[in-house]
């Protein structure tokens, strides 16, 4: 079992990205894997996600964008893949990291 799962969240098309923290991650000697992300313009895909758009209104004063619904269904669906797997703890971070060298060593 591992002690911690690294899942860096890309979305599909998004290949610069996902090649530049593939880039600094294998130089940090960080064992990750990509989880593709849900790309919130083309709705709300089937499952069981709870987005309650009434929520969003009482809480934020206006429904959630299509950017961030595809946000937040990422994050629902990393911390899933994460529960079902074995690990203890997980890291999540987006395709847009920047990660100097050396960080991790500290």
């Amino acid at each position: 079992m591992r002690d911690f799962d690294v899942l860096v969240i890309n979305l599909a098309g998004s290949d610069e990205r996902l090649e530049s923290a593939r880039h600094m991650l294998d130089r940090e000697q960080v064992a990750w894997r990509r989880m593709p992300a849900v790309d919130g313009r083309y709705g709300m895909p089937e499952g069981d996600y709870d987005y309650d758009e009434a929520a969003a209104i009482i809480r934020h004063d206006r429904p959630l964008n299509t950017g961030e619904i595809g946000c937040y269904l990422s994050d629902i669906k990393a911390f899933r893949m994460f529960l079902a797997g074995k690990a203890a703890n997980a890291v999540v971070l987006e395709d847009d990291i920047d990660i100097p060298p050396g960080t991790l060593q500290i």
